[in-house]
């Protein structure tokens, strides 16, 4: 509600899985566009991310794939 009033911050946040579905990403971008009452959003801070401590050899595949979808698809969508 600060965003909303006179002076106050021009940010909002918007709690959401970043690797959850694409209605699940739908609904945070309208969220996000809500907050500022319909002009959309000017900026995105893409803040989440992993790492894996480890030899290539040693990653799972499944490891691997999460952490492709997690650095790398998931902002992609976001972004569009």
């Amino acid at each position: 509600e600060g965003c909303r009033q006179p002076g106050g911050p021009a940010h909002a946040v918007v709690p959401f899985d970043l690797l959850g579905d694409e209605a699940e990403l739908t609904a945070a971008a309208n969220a996000a566009a809500a907050a500022f009452d319909g002009f959309g959003v000017d900026f995105l801070v893409h803040n989440a991310g992993c790492s894996q401590h480890s030899a290539a050899e040693e990653t799972s595949v499944e490891v691997a794939r999460r952490m492709l979808e997690l650095n790398t698809l998931a902002p992609i969508g976001l972004t569009r």
